[in-house]
């Protein structure tokens, strides 16, 4: 089986440190992971979440974040545009970090 085509989640380690995450990922065979958006994972806040140091953590274990696992959008329809707005910079900045911490385009 070509492993470079498949992930797997984090969902089932959410209790554990992001390290720990990665090394199972990695010890299990694959190549890539699918980071739940949730901390200790991940934030589109960085000051709860060190984007970088996530970034060195999946190089050192030699496993690409290959997807945030983030339900945005769910405030899109909220009463407020304040809600809206808030819900649509959350999604830029998810993006941002998706781009940042994800592998490189395919050539």
């Amino acid at each position: 089986m070509d492993m470079s085509r498949v992930s797997t989640c984090t969902i089932p380690m959410h209790d554990r440190e992001i390290a720990y995450a990665l090394q199972a990922v990695t010890e299990a065979g694959f190549t890539k992971t699918d980071i739940l958006a949730l901390m200790p994972y991940f934030s589109a806040d960085q000051g709860l979440c060190d984007w970088s140091g996530m970034r060195d953590l999946s190089s050192q274990f030699g496993v690409a974040i290959a997807n945030l696992g983030t339900y945005l959008g769910q405030f899109f329809t909220a009463e407020t545009e304040a809600q809206c707005l808030a819900e649509l910079a959350r999604l830029k900045t998810t993006v941002e970090a998706a781009v940042y911490l994800g592998p490189a385009p395919y050539e």
